[in-house]
């Protein structure tokens, strides 16, 4: 604590003050005069003065001292007065009064007395340095965040100079009588700011002026409808709102007509708060993204033609493989005499036409244009009796082949053919994978997806059914590429590169997706996520068709069918069973051929026909026309076989054979 000053200068007055001071503690500092008084007054914790020394020509320079004190100094003044018998005289009074914290203790005084006055007066001064302390303190920190609030003002004022984007602040207004800028009613946050209840422009920065063709003063407080015709501003008014009454960022791709009228902007708004935590105002930052839009359309085509490229070159490989053997067989055929050896080639052209039916197939199915016939599939079943059986046999004697399926496996909606194709893929690639031998284990377990996080966007409860092998694993390239169409890493003849791409486009097909996961040396796991089917358990399975009974013969069939060539083998096949065809080769013929009153006993009809009228309209007709005439749709377009499902017409894929058609006329005429 610094000393109390002590400027008594008669007699042995100063030194007494000083002893009894010392004696209670307290550090004296004696002055000898009031010049000496004003020079130590800044470094003292009280004064201890006698009246009569505040007097004389140096008084007027310890009283200016005393005023210019700081605003957290109140120097004590313990003046040792002479008792008065009356009111001192008013000049003495007032110059008490300039002392500004005086404490008269009148003469005679004990030494308690003055010791207690002494005390009181360096406590008051020790608050006040405490004061002075924790003043400078709060205002250096506040010099400091003044100066660091410049400097990110400045900071952010460049940045939204600065920035090439457009950026533009919108007031975000609200009132009580709920009208926007645009007049319509205004659902807003219940802290949003503003006093009209408007959502206007405040600033545009430099891009956007630029681009806007408009300055400062042109916008600051313009309303939405004012930079844009009304449906234009009512549509950016909906993400205005939205960002407000949410209170959080909104994101938003679209036009922007008053930065330009053919661009698509990206558009982010942030909301900014004010020191009441309402949204006051919206930040909004605007990229057009017109050329990337473009370059990424263009990127997307060149893909699709390098896809399309591929997959010709793979089909024609393919078909024209079958094609070779066909022309081939058949010129053998017309040159063979033994009747053998034509069965023989006659076996070999129809096995390629039927593996020909069999690409086309897969190939829809890569392409997610199969028409799929899902049912609901209890997979614990359907693997453990005859699918279990035949993925064994697909694979060879040295693969062991594992089930495990999780206890109480919800059921799966899926068509069970396409399913049986895909598991066989599967193991036909396990097996080839691990040449030496190996486990081949399928899984099955319950899971949920969420599209949020799921790659392809899956929502709701699934069943994850998985083929894990022992093989050699996959590197990454490969598992970059092992979906695509045609892509293999077998050698050539030895595999068609569609089966991994008939398993994923089959998962998709079916509202679900596949997951792989592999490593050199670790092994592949394949997952296929197929959705939990929504249909009761049947109460017992539906009684199959008899099929047993001989096939109706002379049957009279009328043939719609626009192409030649196959008409003519179509009408040959039905006379073969036995039945008298007639063939017209559009709908109208055909409708014409029942208006004159002729004896049809069945419509076998293509559907994609010319004309107008397709097969699915024909039937339609036919059966308004002739009701209970019994209808059997074809067709090679699998596009048109989901449209025949609403109408429970029989339906007979191309390409069929002879045994085919007998069995679906069978059924149509049953």
């Amino acid at each position: 604590m610094q000393p109390a000053l002590i400027l008594a200068p008669r007699g042995r007055d100063a030194a007494v003050i000083e002893r009894l001071l010392h004696a209670a503690g307290i550090a004296g500092e004696v002055c000898a005069d009031l010049v000496a008084a004003v020079r130590g007054l800044a470094a003292c914790s009280a004064v201890v003065v006698t009246e009569e020394a505040l007097a004389g020509p140096d008084l007027p320079a310890l009283l200016d001292a005393v005023a210019a004190q700081p605003a957290w100094s109140d120097l004590a003044f313990l003046v040792l007065a002479t008792k008065q018998s009356g009111p001192r005289a008013a000049a003495r009074a007032a110059i008490l009064e300039r002392l500004g914290n005086p404490m008269l203790l009148e003469r005679p005084l004990n030494a308690e007395s003055l010791v207690s006055a002494a005390r009181s007066a360096l406590r008051a001064r020790g608050r006040q340095l405490a004061v002075r302390d924790l003043t400078a303190g709060l205002e250096d920190r506040m010099r400091e965040r003044t100066a660091a609030l410049t400097e990110s003002e400045a900071r952010s004022r460049a940045i939204f100079e600065g920035l090439p984007e457009p950026l533009f602040i919108i007031s975000a207004g609200y009132d009580p009588a709920g009208h926007d800028s645009v007049g319509q009613d205004f659902v807003g946050h219940e802290g949003a700011a503003g006093r009209d209840g408007r959502f206007a422009f405040e600033e545009l920065n430099p891009a956007a002026a630029r681009a806007a063709g408009l300055a400062f003063g042109e916008v600051a407080g313009q309303g939405l409808d004012a930079l844009m015709d009304p449906a234009a501003a009512a549509g950016l008014l909906a993400h205005l709102r939205q960002c407000v009454a949410e209170g959080a960022g909104h994101g938003f791709t679209g036009p922007l007509p008053f930065l330009s009228p053919s661009a698509t902007f990206e558009t982010t708004l942030t909301p900014l708060r004010d020191a009441g935590g309402r949204v006051a105002r919206l930040l909004a930052v605007a990229r057009d993204v017109t050329e990337r839009n473009l370059l990424e359309g263009r990127l997307r085509q060149a893909q699709k033609l390098e896809a399309v490229g591929q997959l010709t070159g793979g089909v024609a490989h393919d078909f024209n493989n079958l094609l070779q053997v066909v022309l081939s067989g058949l010129t053998l055929m017309e040159r063979a005499q033994d009747p053998a050896r034509r069965a023989q080639l006659a076996d070999s052209v129809r096995r390629a036409a039927q593996r020909g039916g069999e690409l086309t197939k897969r190939l829809l199915t890569v392409a997610r244009r199969q028409s799929l016939r899902p049912e609901r599939i209890d997979l614990d079943a359907w693997l453990q009796d005859g699918a279990g059986a035949l993925l064994r046999q697909a694979l060879r004697g040295d693969i062991r082949a594992e089930l495990r399926l999780q206890a109480g496996l919800p059921a799966v909606e899926a068509d069970p053919a396409e399913l049986e194709l895909a598991l066989l893929n599967l193991a036909v690639n396990a097996r080839d994978a691990m040449p030496d031998g190996g486990t081949l284990a399928f899984t099955a377990e319950p899971v949920c997806c969420w599209a949020i996080t799921d790659p392809d966007g899956l929502d709701g409860d699934f069943v994850r059914l998985s083929a894990t092998d022992t093989g050699g694993g996959m590197s990454e390239e490969t598992q970059a590429r092992v979906f695509e169409p045609f892509f293999t890493t077998k050698g050539v003849g030895q595999g068609t590169g569609l089966g991994l791409a008939q398993v994923y486009g089959f998962a998709r097909q079916s509202g679900g997706g596949v997951r792989l996961r592999s490593a050199p040396g670790q092994g592949t796991t394949v997952s296929l996520l197929l959705p939990v089917s929504g249909r009761a358990a049947p109460e017992k399975p539906a009684e199959a068709p008899d099929l047993g009974s001989p096939p109706m013969r002379g049957a009279a069939v009328l043939v719609c069918e626009d192409d030649d060539d196959v008409a003519a083998l179509v009408v040959d096949m039905l006379a073969q069973l036995g039945h008298a065809p007639t063939r017209v080769t559009t709908a109208g013929a055909a409708l014409g051929a029942l208006a004159d009153g002729r004896a049809v006993d069945l419509l076998f009809t293509d559907i994609l026909m010319p004309g107008g009228m397709d097969g699915l309209a024909l039937a339609r007709e036919a059966a308004r026309r002739r009701p209970g005439l019994p209808v059997l749709l074809t067709t090679g377009y699998t596009g048109g076989g989901a449209a025949a499902v609403p109408l429970g017409l029989p339906l007979l894929r191309k390409p069929y054979r002879i045994d085919d058609l007998a069995q679906a006329l069978q059924r149509a005429l049953a």
